[in-house]
């Protein structure tokens, strides 16, 4: 049984090649995969216009979810320690209380996960704030 967690209770980065042979039928003309991800028995693709989660439930159903950058509210990173390798992820989406909340098990994935939900987020919130506020009187 230890043998399983050992290899089930880790994050590894995936094959952009992998991951477009597996789901680019769901992928819009011009998005490329920025990271491919598995945590767990969950996937995170991040591309170049959203995130992307591969759920896994009981059995071998999948829920896919599609999550735009800008609908992305916030986002933190916690960790117990600097030299600990386990992350805590929460990405927080307009309109939901509660965050989607991802264990990380490799520090370097967690920063470039971080980094790539920064660069994205942003760059989309300054494309939505291009547009004049209204006024009222």
């Amino acid at each position: 049984m230890g043998l399983f967690n050992i290899y089930s209770n880790h994050t590894m980065e995936l094959s952009q090649k992998q991951m477009f042979l597996e789901y680019g039928n769901i992928f819009t003309e011009g998005e490329t995969i920025e990271k491919a991800v598995k945590l767990d028995s969950d996937k995170f693709i991040l591309t170049n216009q959203r995130l992307f989660l591969i759920l896994t439930s009981k059995g071998d159903r999948h829920e896919l979810l599609s999550i735009p950058y800008w609908s992305i509210r916030k986002f933190s990173m916690m960790r117990k320690a600097s030299n600990e390798d386990d992350a805590e992820l929460n990405i927080y989406l307009q309109h939901e209380e509660k965050p989607i909340k991802k264990t990380i098990r490799n520090t370097e994935i967690a920063n470039e996960i971080y980094r790539i939900l920064a660069t994205y987020l942003f760059n989309a919130k300054s494309l939505t704030t291009d547009f004049p506020l209204m006024k009222f009187n």
